[in-house]
């Protein structure tokens, strides 16, 4: 496996693990850049993209327009995993069973990376608050865009909801952040229907 797991000091309320990485020809994405006008407007380092990856049916897509955009741009592209990590526990605790599942999701993320021909790094994170941390890791990669899969979830009010770390970020990131929302597989997405008529 290409990520290695170290165990810094606890920073931000968060322990990172890094990965290698690897690098791969640039070729040419079909998915709209940023607007040219906005690019310049960026300050110079502000120029990478994060991806975060929420264990959903939605990561690949997510990864797949993270990772077309970077080689667009010829910018680096960042794949976050975050496990959180109960208030009982301390951040740096051996998790095995989360980390495990972190690297499938970071592998299937470098597959999705690979076939795009576009680089990729991985990071895993242990954290107590993932919006924070997702935030924390953009400043420090210096992104200026953060991609993130939102599965449909209806709320209880019957309404389309975001989920605490989606709306966390939205309201928070110092840079643009882009919504990859995943299909509604129920009656309730289209208007009109599920209603009771005669």
């Amino acid at each position: 496996m290409d990520t290695l797991e170290r165990r810094p000091p606890v920073d931000m309320g968060a322990v990172k693990t890094e990965s290698v990485t690897l690098p791969r020809p640039a070729a040419h994405a079909n998915i709209l850049p940023l607007p040219d006008e906005e690019h310049r407007r960026l300050p110079l380092k502000q120029r990478n993209i994060l991806v975060a990856l929420t264990d959903t049916a939605i990561d690949e897509e997510a990864v797949s327009v993270a990772c077309s955009l970077a080689r667009k741009r010829k910018v680096e592209a960042l794949a976050v995993y975050g496990i959180q990590v109960p208030r009982k526990r301390a951040l740096d605790d051996e998790m095995p069973e989360e980390t495990e599942r972190a690297n499938r999701m970071l592998d299937a993320a470098k597959d999705v990376a690979d076939q795009l021909q576009a680089p990729l790094d991985t990071e895993i994170v242990h954290t107590r608050h993932l919006g924070q941390t997702l935030i924390q890791e953009a400043i420090d990669h210096e992104c200026a865009l953060i991609v993130m899969g939102v599965p449909y979830q209806v709320g209880v009010n019957r309404q389309f909801a975001l989920s605490e770390t989606a709306e966390y970020v939205l309201k928070h990131a110092p840079c643009r952040v882009w919504l990859v929302r995943g299909p509604c597989d129920s009656q309730g997405c289209f208007p009109g229907q599920g209603d009771e008529r005669a």
